[in-house]
Parts: C-alpha cells; structure tokens; sequence
C-alpha cells in the first residue's frame, strides 16, 4: 500500500488559483499548520444530506499542503526537481453555517471521498461536484498533482500519472490522521469510510488504487471512476478485488471512448455499477447542462447508497439515475 507513511500539515497560504479551462489533451510528510482558501459557492443544488446526519447549513472549504518526503517530483517548467511530493491540497466540508473560506464544521463525522483532477486543469474545475458532495456530508479532498495540474506553470507531463495513486493514498493517510489533518476538519472525518474518485486521467489514477496490485490500497471502501480507464499502471487489475465501484461515462467522448468504462465493467468481478450518459463529452459531462446536475446527483446517491445506506437510498438512486438521457446498469 503506497503512501501510508506520517503527513505533517501545512502553512497559511493565498486562496486557491482559479479554474483555468482544460486543454485540448487527454483529461484525462512534512507539513505544518492548515491553509485556508475560498472557492465559489455551488452553481447545483442536490439534494439533502441523509437522515439522521447533523444539520449541515452550508459548504465550508480550507486549503492544506502535504509533503510526502519519501517519493521525489521532477523538474517541472522553472521549478526544479525536488526529494518530495508537494500536494496542495484544497478541502470541502459540511458546515454549521452558511459556508465559506475555514467556517465551522458541521458536528459528527464524515466519509472521505479523495478526488483526482483530469490532466492539465486543477481541483477547481470539478467545484459543483465537490462542493455538492459536501453539502451532502462527506468531507472531500482534491490534491493538485505536481506535475499535471495547471495550477503550476510548466507543460504538464501525462507521464507522471503512474505517480498519482501513491499521492492519493498519501492524502488518504494525511486527512485520516488527527496530526496531520486540517484543523478545520480535525476530529470529523470517518477514517472507516473512504472513497476515490477521479475524472479522466484522474479516473485512471483512482481506479488504480482502488483494483490495481501493484498500487491498491485496501482503505478504499468505494471508488467513482468518471471518464476513466484501465491503462497506463502496471500490475494486474481487479486480481485482489476491490471495492464497489460506479463508472460514469459519456456516450459521445472523444478523449476516452466510452468502452473504457465498459471494460471496467467486465474486468470488475465484485459490486458494480455504469452510468451512460447519453450525447455527454469528455469533460462537459461534469460542468455544464443538461448533464451536470443529473450526475452530481447519482454520484452522491451512489456514495450515500454504498457508504452509509438507509432504508430509502436505494429507491433514491434509482429515481434519480432514471432521469432522461442517463441508463444505470448495475451488476
């Protein structure tokens, strides 16, 4: 299991770079104190959070950096290559109040979804989606790939992606730790409930350490793979099983065709799940209409239905993945 060693936290930094638009390419520790940060409010509503978890008002968001001192990161632009992994780190969570940059956090305990961002673009591209699923109860954390995300000058490098999941359980290890984690969320994430999820490159990366030997982490409890694929990790896929796993794909993606997803499907053996989404692209299916608020909202059912079922998620889930123009296919 990669990156399970110590995360020390973070220092107080500027809020977190805008979203830049994606590029025409495949979307594919030594720390200090937390970081605050402000990100936009969401452009979706979702639905509520379930029964019988604390009153959640609003979407609270913090920004922490974790340095994983035991994986090196090359060159990168102007920036030279370093003996660590730096992972700007920006964090959604349930709050008490109306929301914003470090508010108070919600009262009780949430899972844990880790997200992985496409290639060349950065955490704040998927900000309806994550900020829903905050709202939602889950505290959601998006680390900045050092050398895919273009929060950072450089040409990115889509050859680092096979470094990605050892970052992704490194951020697992860092926001399930009462030392490392940021203190605005410090004490309130379930260290027994954790999901990936990752879009494109992204989705290849969180597939990866959900079902990939030679990178799984067995902490997984649940994987999203949106836009995703089995490709560029070595190892064997699915050989230990792994967790239930929802693939999300559009029907008209012209970056990664939708029978990715379809192999996924095949090659998974446990609890499975496709999402088509019919006439959606790459990364459009996320961001804009009529797409959008359809598949936050079968996402997060999905996680609420897996991670924390009730006696209603799953009459739920299969409302809303009915919705015109989705067709849900569950194994």
């Amino acid at each position: 299991m990669l990156g399970a060693g110590t995360a020390v936290a973070v220092t107080t930094g500027e809020a977190h770079a805008a979203s830049r638009p994606p590029s025409a390419g495949r979307q594919s520790t030594d720390s200090t104190m937390p970081t605050t940060t402000t990100t936009a409010s969401p452009t979706t509503t979702v639905t509520t959070a379930p029964a019988g978890t604390p009153e959640i008002e609003g979407v609270g968001d913090t920004q922490a950096t974790f340095i994983d001192p035991s994986r090196p990161t090359e060159a990168r632009g102007a920036r030279p290559a370093t003996s660590s992994r730096t992972l700007v780190t920006t964090v959604w969570y349930p709050s008490s109040t109306s929301g914003g940059a470090d508010a108070p956090v919600a009262g009780g305990t949430y899972p844990l979804v880790v997200f992985a961002h496409g290639f060349d673009v950065d955490a704040a591209t998927y900000t309806t989606l994550l900020s829903n699923l905050a709202q939602r109860g889950y505290v959601v954390a998006a680390p900045e790939f050092p050398m895919t995300s273009s929060d950072y000058p450089g040409a990115a490098d889509e050859g680092d992606v096979v470094n990605q999941a050892g970052d992704m359980s490194f951020v697992i290890s860092a926001m399930t730790s009462g030392f490392s984690a940021p203190s605005a969320v410090a004490g309130h994430v379930d260290a027994s409930q954790t999901a990936v999820m990752g879009h494109s490159d992204g989705g290849v990366t969180a597939a990866a350490v959900a079902f990939n030997s030679t990178v799984h982490d067995s902490r997984v409890t649940a994987a999203v793979i949106l836009s995703g694929a089995m490709i560029d990790y070595p190892g064997t896929w699915f050989a230990a099983g792994g967790p239930p796993m929802l693939a999300v794909h559009g029907t008209a993606d012209p970056i990664n065709p939708f029978s990715s997803s379809q192999q996924l499907l095949a090659a998974d053996a446990g609890p499975r799940a496709l999402l088509a989404v019919t006439g959606a692209g790459h990364l459009p299916m996320l961001t804009t209409q009529p797409y959008e608020t359809a598949v936050v909202g079968v996402v997060a059912d999905y996680l609420d239905d897996v991670m924390r079922p009730t006696l209603d998620s799953g009459v739920i889930l299969a409302a809303d993945a009915g919705a015109a123009g989705l067709t849900y296919t569950a194994a």
